[in-house]
């Protein structure tokens, strides 16, 4: 009975987790995201990356306004602004998508539309109009003065009134400038970020589109499609195949783990199955018999499983946001397909364990279990063992041919080698842990017997001669400890990737970022470091996608780095052709992959179109030598300027004379923000270390997700001790009969824990290691680095609990089962 419950616990905790995800991927599909900011506009012109800025040119805006059926237009700016409490503090409105409001120019309030309240629109430089959701979170009054942060700058601003929406708006802020404050502040020259468009009957979204074909990167927006189009919610859908990977490998996981507790279930009704099979039931019937058992048992594990997912899934969607990163507005969903689709995961979950289970039922002669002859302590059989070290075999040639290049299949091949060759080590760990327990049983059986002489001995035979029922129960933790291994080993190596790659790519002495998000430099900012004594050089980038070149017949597209000084400088490139210090007006740079796919060389004119701009001739002053995580194309300000916006900046560079103080640089960017915190300052090392935190912050996805994982498996495995326990009522009888004390057998269990869960955790780090060699070859130091790749606090943690929590789940069962002795 017990094992069978400890089965049922198992399952029901799998289709917890089953229904978890499945209720939050169908969510995703249907959640409908609310128009705010473009409520009023019928149609909206945007970029198709809404978070570039200033792609709609102001030739753009003044043919779509000629347009056949365009009754008006409303150009739109839209940039992050920050309202500061007196003590320099950001306000923060509860709901909202961001941590910063809106900053638009008044005329654009229609698009929602928002109209005054209080007050009156502002008519200066220094007034502003603030919603009344910001204004509520703000304390603010028409009258009062605030400091609001833009591209890194604070300036003070009164507020000349407060304004309310006609429609809902719940997910964002909006601080209203002066047009023409408004302009100066987003630094587009004139070019905005969308278009909002009032249409006369008849006019569609394809004949803006069609007149807009040769403007590269806009799009149109109508419907509900204009939620996305005004950048500030983030787009679920992009959760959806990190949420089918989820389910996917929470169901590979679950058939482990719920395998090996029907396997010990069925390995206890061994006598009852061989009385089927000596009455001339055929195996297929058996394992049908077990297969119907296995659905119906799933069937009922998804009762509880359906509500504990539900509130699982309400606890995620709330309390780990920041980490799936689903937009404000979203909401859990129970829908009937999300119910039904676990039910029948759960019951396919539990039909395939039954029948990897019975497998070794079917193997015991029909007259050996009704003799009562010992079906434990066999021999392993030596197609297991095989298996297991096929499984590393295999993932050693892969190892091997991947890192010496023998494989080159591209990048998304790549991907799945390495998710190859962890597969096949967490398959191997479980082929072998049975070996791993009964190695180890044998080997420190003195040992053992010397500390306990009772206890250990009885605990060291239980082991020995019931390796595979003690190595099935484990087998979850032996799932759970070398996924977990595998999964953070990864993360750990991407962590040190971006560390290695943020050295290597950037050349600077000191790397300068915005602190607010979202946030980007004011020229301002660039030429007061510039002029501090001791700074020899400040160099500016913005990056720009979609960039269309064309040279003859050939054509391509990439992302292009808008440099404010010398690219050479900034980027440690290898130039293979021309000078990279001769950029400036009229003139780009290459790298040689896309230089060989135009076919050019320096001296050679390519035609460039940014993004909403005309297309101009530019020549090719260099050619460098390609490197992963570079832009393949650098262009100076002077040159892009006539087509696109070059500030605000998204980072500064900066080089300074030796001795020069930081702090010097420090002060001098905290005086001309006006706000200490906007500006982040860098030196080299600090950059490489920050780059590093960024990548683990960027991936807690994985970890929560493993996380999620290993507290399954390992629950699995201490429900699984603590059931088996309760089974030994007989056992335990029979021992008191011999004489044996009560805590005697407790140093049994105990000991039987420890002989169990060790091995495995041995076998987890071994495992472990491999992985982490996986990565290490990889890397210029090589095996220097194999500890680095060896999570040690996730192996200790888990092991740890699994020996502390199965003590105390075999102690309690034993305590359990000798009050009531069969």
């Amino acid at each position: 009975m017990g094992t069978v419950l400890g089965s049922f616990v198992a399952l029901s905790i799998a289709a917890c987790l089953t229904a978890s995800f499945i209720i939050l991927l169908d969510s995703v599909g249907r959640q409908q995201p609310p128009v705010e900011r473009y409520a009023a506009a019928d149609m909206v012109v945007h970029p198709a990356r809404p978070a570039d800025k200033g792609m709609v040119t102001q030739e753009t805006v003044r043919q779509v306004t000629a347009l056949p059926g365009v009754a008006g237009t409303v150009p739109e700016l839209s940039f992050p602004a920050l309202l500061l409490r007196a003590d320099g503090a950001p306000i923060k409105v509860e709901g909202d998508q961001r941590p910063h409001a809106w900053g638009h120019g008044w005329s654009s309030a229609v698009l929602t539309p928002f109209v005054i309240q209080q007050g009156r629109a502002p008519h200066g430089p220094e007034e502003v109009v603030l919603d009344t959701r910001l204004a509520s979170a703000a304390g603010a009054q028409v009258g009062d003065r605030f400091r609001i942060t833009v591209q890194s700058v604070a300036a003070a601003y009164r507020v000349s009134g407060i304004a309310d929406s006609r429609t809902l708006v719940r997910h964002q802020s909006a601080v209203f400038f002066s047009d023409d404050r408004a302009t100066d502040l987003a630094g587009q020259q004139g070019d905005v970020d969308a278009l909002g468009i009032v249409p006369e009957d008849g006019l569609s979204a394809g004949k803006i589109m069609s007149a807009l074909a040769a403007v590269p990167g806009l799009r149109v927006a109508t419907g509900a499609g204009r939620a996305l189009a005004e950048g500030n919610l983030t787009n679920d859908a992009n959760l959806v195949e990190s949420l089918r990977f989820v389910v996917a490998l929470v169901v590979l996981i679950a058939v482990g783990v719920i395998s090996g507790a029907m396997g010990l279930a069925i390995r206890r009704r061994a006598k009852e199955i061989a009385i089927v099979r000596a009455i001339g039931a055929r195996p297929g019937a058996v394992r049908r018999m077990l297969f119907t058992e296995g659905l119906l048992m799933g069937l009922l594990a998804a009762v509880p499983g359906l509500s504990l997912g539900w509130l699982l899934a309400l606890a995620i969607a709330e309390w780990f946001d920041g980490i799936f990163s689903f937009s404000a507005p979203f909401q859990v969903v129970v829908t009937l397909p999300a119910l039904l689709w676990t039910v029948v995961l759960t019951m396919a979950l539990a039909g395939v364990s039954a029948l990897l289970a019975v497998r070794h039922a079917l193997r015991i002669r029909p007259g050996d279990a009704l003799g009562e002859a010992p079906t434990e302590g066999r021999n392993l059989g030596q197609g297991r063992l095989m298996a297991g070290l096929g499984c590393l075999v295999g993932a050693t040639v892969l190892t091997v041919a991947w890192t010496f290049g023998w494989l080159r299949l591209g990048d998304t091949i790549d991907m799945f080698i390495l998710v190859g060759v962890l597969g096949l080590v967490v398959t191997g760990a479980g082929m072998l842990a049975p070996w791993a327990v009964l190695f180890a049983s044998r080997r420190i059986r003195g040992t053992v017997v010397k500390a306990s002489s009772i206890g250990g001995f009885f605990a060291v035979s239980n082991v020995g001669f019931n390796h595979r029922r003690f190595a099935g129960t484990m087998g979850p933790l032996a799932l759970g400890l070398t996924l977990s291994a595998a999964a953070v080993g990864s993360q750990l190596h991407a962590d040190w990737l971006a560390a290695t790659n943020a050295g290597r790519l950037v050349a600077a002495q000191y790397v300068i970022d915005p602190h607010y998000t979202g946030m980007r430099f004011d020229g301002g900012v660039r030429k007061a470091l510039a002029e501090q004594e001791g700074v020899l050089d400040v160099a500016g980038l913005r990056d720009v996608y979609g960039v269309e070149l064309a040279a003859g017949t050939r054509t391509s597209t990439a992302a292009a780095a808008i440099v404010a000084g010398n690219p050479g400088k900034v980027f440690p490139v290898d130039v293979i052709a021309g000078d990279l210090a001769t950029l400036g007006t009229g003139s780009v740079a290459l790298d040689r992959r896309l230089a060989g796919e135009l076919q050019v060389e320096s001296g050679s004119r390519v035609e460039l179109r940014f993004p909403g701009a005309r297309p101009a001739s530019f020549g090719v002053v260099a050619v460098y030598e390609a490197v992963e995580g570079l832009p393949p194309l650098f262009t100076s300000d002077s040159a892009a300027r006539p087509y696109v916006p070059v500030e605000p900046y998204q980072r500064l560079y900066a080089w300074t004379e030796p001795g020069t103080p930081t702090a010097r640089l420090e002060a001098a960017a905290a005086r001309v923000a006006g706000d200490p915190q906007a500006v982040e300052i860098r030196s080299h090392r600090e950059y490489v270390a920050e780059s590093a935190r960024r990548s683990a912050q960027s991936n807690q996805l994985l970890t929560y997700i493993v996380g999620f994982i290993a507290v399954f498996c390992l629950i699995a495995a201490v429900n699984g001790l603590g059931v088996g326990t309760l089974d030994r009522r007989g056992e335990f009888g029979s021992m008191r009969l011999l004489g044996v004390a009560r805590r005697q057998i407790y140093q049994v269990v105990t000991w039987e824990v420890l002989l169990t869960v060790l091995p495995i955790a041995v076998l987890a780090t071994l495992l472990a290691g491999w992985t982490a060699l996986l990565f290490a070859l990889r890397t210029p130091a090589g095996l220097a680095l194999l500890p680095e790749f060896i999570p040690w606090d996730w192996l200790a943690t888990l092991s740890g609990a699994a020996v502390v929590a199965g003590i105390a789940s075999t102690l309690s069962a034993a305590h359990a089962a000798l009050k009531d002795p069969a």
